[in-house]
């Protein structure tokens, strides 16, 4: 199974920019990582090639960290009340709406993180920098379940040791 791990976001627009600091933080073998910052849009193009996608993302969810699975049917729930992402290009709500095309057969998997302060500005609030901890242990989880292994405490260090 080839797997994408897909951070996106802003690092310009404080706690929008989230999935790039953990996906730049992460230590993991057997899968790619890609940082789409804000060049979010050729995602669509690469996640052809992959079975599954992770994305890593700001989303405006109940909780302080999320895995969701997308899918098409989903459009009229939970997805639509996300962060619509203009500031990347692409939000949660876009790809909803590819996958509701039947284009892509790629199964996508939301690792989401309320997000606490979104404004012009470089870094994390520290309610973010704690979310993206926890963003980091449910991917260890989720990767588990497709006999993937995310060293999570080198990872945590990295995060730690790299954002700002």
């Amino acid at each position: 199974m080839r797997i994408l791990i897909a951070g996106i976001g802003n690092s310009f627009m404080m706690d929008d920019g989230c999935g790039s600091y953990v996906v730049n933080s992460l230590k993991v073998e057997g899968v790619d990582v890609r940082d789409y910052s804000t060049g979010s849009m050729s995602l669509f193009d690469d996640a052809e090639n992959y079975d599954l996608v992770i994305v890593i993302d700001a989303a405006a969810i109940e909780k302080d960290v999320e895995v969701i699975e997308l899918k098409p049917r989903e459009l009229g729930d939970s997805v639509l009340s996300m962060i619509s992402s203009g500031s990347h290009g692409i939000g949660i709500e876009d790809i909803v709406t590819f996958l509701s095309t039947g284009r892509l057969k790629t199964r996508f998997i939301l690792v989401g993180c309320k997000p606490h302060k979104i404004d012009v500005g470089i870094g994390l609030s520290t309610e973010m920098k704690q979310n993206c901890i926890k963003a980091i242990e449910e991917l260890g989880k989720l990767l588990e379940i497709f006999n993937v292994k995310l060293n999570v405490e080198e990872s945590k260090e990295n995060f730690l040791k790299n954002e700002i």
